[in-house]
């Protein structure tokens, strides 16, 4: 018996009540399994007397009663009810004695029903940028980057070589920090994504030779706990290595692909970055969808789920970061679950709109896709299952379809325009 309460649109309580016959029923098979393994002072290993056994014992035996037979009260009135609980249930008021009915209420928070308008009213901007022939320029650059063997040099770097160091934090005086820790790293001299100070260190430095480097960081730093701030690194090069990169002809081009001559190679890599560019508007379109449905149909995440992803977020938070401001690190990690799970909710609610599943087929599909033809299908798939990655391949998959879903109604502007100015950011995050 149960009956159910509405507190808010996102929370119900239910109240149940389990006769005794139904509780005595699981306090005597949870008895009986005690006392098969229960050996007493006077008495042979199962044969202890029943009354005995409950007596001892009572306390282990009541939990294991109640996390049996609550949860399952809890799924049946669910799956009667139709609930989508989003969160564990909270269970209050327990009330539990030998020979009395059970009673107990569990709060439950319930995914919101979200109102999808219809498809084709919805218009997108994709703003796909100009591919010019600088862009090709720098793709068979980086071919040549790719295919560039690497050869130990005593001469001190140029631009364009790896060099492999250690880095020590410092005082200003050039002495290593007591506490400082090293870190190992591979840089490319003179690269435009370092630190201007790093950029410029790295270039002219020989084996076993250190320089000492002041960093002032820019305010807009990407790590908040270095932007604006001003810090010493001692930089050690253990090794330089200079790129020996294969001439741009068509012997080059036969390489990377058979029968392809310089021009062939050309036409390839504009081919693809054409491709590459129309994948990331439609990303970028992708999200503007989203943002569109979350300002046209607003809705709450429930408290619960919020509260179980800041925990999450903020454990690693705290390994990435220890020093960072509790406070503020929670406020970003707060706004950054919203974020994912209105998305997650958004594409779930047009996936049963439009009936959309993934099977099985399709996800060992994907898994020959990222691993192979040749992979044991069978055995990676129970791999994903046992650590859970299953099901984010399967949401993978899945989100691939109802996007598909999506822009078959959804009516797309295209605009070309000129590539924006890049602007990099250093890959170098020291704490």
């Amino acid at each position: 018996m149960y009956t159910i309460e509405e507190k808010s649109s996102g929370q119900r309580t239910i109240a149940i009540e389990l006769d005794v016959d139904v509780v005595d029923a699981r306090i005597d098979e949870v008895v009986r399994r005690v006392r098969r393994k229960v050996q007493l002072p006077g008495f042979r290993k199962g044969k202890v007397p029943v009354d005995v056994v409950e007596k001892r014992y009572w306390d282990s035996i009541q939990q294991e009663v109640l996390q049996s037979i609550v949860p399952e009260a809890i799924n049946e009135v669910v799956e009667e009810e139709e609930l989508r609980i989003a969160a564990q249930p909270r269970v209050e008021e327990l009330h539990f004695e030998r020979g009395e009915p059970l009673k107990f209420t569990a709060l439950v928070e319930l995914w919101p029903e979200i109102e999808l308008p219809d498809l084709a009213s919805i218009e997108i901007d994709e703003e796909l940028f100009e591919l010019e022939e600088d862009d090709i320029d720098k793709g068979l650059e980086e071919l040549r980057n790719q295919a560039a063997k690497l050869e130990p040099t005593l001469e001190p770097s140029e631009v364009g070589d790896l060099v492999e160091a250690h880095i020590y934090p410092a005082d200003h005086s050039g002495q290593r920090l007591p506490k400082g820790k090293r870190r190992e790293l591979q840089l490319d001299a003179g690269a435009p994504n370092l630190l201007p100070e790093f950029r410029e260190a790295t270039v002219g430095l020989s084996v076993n030779e250190e320089k000492l480097i002041e960093v002032q960081y820019p305010d807009e730093h990407r790590d908040r706990d270095l932007a604006g701030g001003r810090r010493f690194f001692i930089l050690r090069a253990n090794r330089v290595q200079k790129r020996i990169r294969p001439e741009l002809d068509d012997s080059f081009a036969a390489e990377v692909e058979e029968g392809l001559d310089m021009s062939g190679l050309r036409e390839k890599v504009r081919e693809q970055l054409v491709e590459q560019e129309a994948k990331r508007a439609r990303q970028m379109s992708e999200a503007k969808f989203i943002s569109r449905i979350v300002d046209t149909v607003p809705f709450d995440i429930p408290e619960g789920v919020i509260e179980e992803g800041i925990s999450r977020g903020m454990t690693r938070a705290a390994q990435q970061n220890p020093g960072g401001d509790p406070e503020q690190v929670r406020a970003e990690v707060r706004t950054q679950v919203v974020v994912m799970w209105k998305r997650r909710l958004i594409l779930d609610a047009i996936a049963r709109k439009e009936s959309l599943s993934v099977s099985d087929e399709e996800i060992d599909a994907r898994i020959r896709e990222r691993l192979g033809e040749s992979v044991n299908v069978p055995r990676v798939r129970q791999q994903l299952s046992k650590s859970g990655e299953i099901n984010g391949l399967a949401l993978e998959v899945l989100d691939e379809k109802v996007f598909e879903k999506v822009f078959e109604e959804v009516e797309v502007k295209q605009s070309t325009q000129p590539r924006p100015k890049e602007q990099t950011d250093s890959n170098i995050i020291i704490p």
